[in-house]
């Protein structure tokens, strides 16, 4: 619920959220921007990619790392690092066709 709540208005107005079926996902989000489909449809494939490129590039965020940060903003920084660094190489890869 916290997570919804803490979305931009603009994606809650816009965004449709594909999930698996989890109960969860059906009493926080609106059924107008919900949609629950199965693994076969393909919709969930793009972030769970993101999750596992995310876990692999950013160490800190194994289970039990050999990298850590001590600083909470560190460990922020790196990720957020991550995140800008991909989102360059897609826009990068789409311009480039």
């Amino acid at each position: 619920m916290r997570l919804w709540q803490s979305t931009p208005a603009v994606y809650q107005r816009c965004t449709i959220v594909y999930s698996d079926y989890w109960e969860a996902d059906a009493k926080v989000l609106p059924s107008k921007r919900h949609r629950a489909v199965g693994k076969e449809s393909g919709l969930t494939s793009y972030i769970e990619r993101f999750n596992n490129m995310l876990r692999q590039r950013v160490s800190r965020l194994m289970r039990k790392p050999l990298s850590f940060s001590k600083k909470l903003e560190n460990h922020m920084g790196a990720t957020l690092y991550f995140i800008h660094h991909y989102n360059n190489l897609i826009g990068t890869e789409m311009l480039n066709g």
